[in-house]
């Protein structure tokens, strides 16, 4: 689903939502920041609760994941009642850990700089070489 929340015929927020048998995915949600003080992700998230809930017959709703730093986030989903799970990751190889190496930082720096025809031509070199 793609609900989209209104205000004088303007798009204001949005959400990305998906739904597999009683369980529903807020995926990504967008919001027009002008617009922050109608609340309208409130707004978007009970519309969808409720109508998934009469319609299909939802009754488990995912309100995806959260970085533990973005407290204000985690109050939002708090105060829908959500409650923590603690996911685990899985890496094939944990002794590289690319993002935090001296070479993907100095990539990154570089790149920021680099025209779009030399980034491709570095990727096709370098995804045939790494395992991520």
């Amino acid at each position: 689903m793609l609900p989209i929340i209104e205000k004088d015929s303007l798009p204001i927020a949005s959400s990305v939502i998906l739904r597999f048998r009683n369980k529903l995915y807020f995926e990504y949600t967008a919001i027009d920041k002008k617009y922050i003080d109608l609340y309208p992700n409130h707004f978007l998230h009970w519309e969808i609760i409720k109508k998934t809930h009469s319609e299909f017959g939802v009754r488990i709703v995912d309100l995806g994941r959260t970085d533990k730093n973005q407290h204000g986030l985690i109050f939002f989903k708090e105060n829908w009642n959500a409650q923590r799970i603690r996911l685990l990751e899985y890496n094939v190889n944990p002794n590289m850990n690319l993002k935090h190496s001296k070479l993907f930082n100095t990539f990154r720096i570089i790149n920021k700089h680099l025209p779009i025809g030399l980034l491709k031509v570095e990727g096709k070199i370098l995804f045939n070489h790494f395992d991520c």
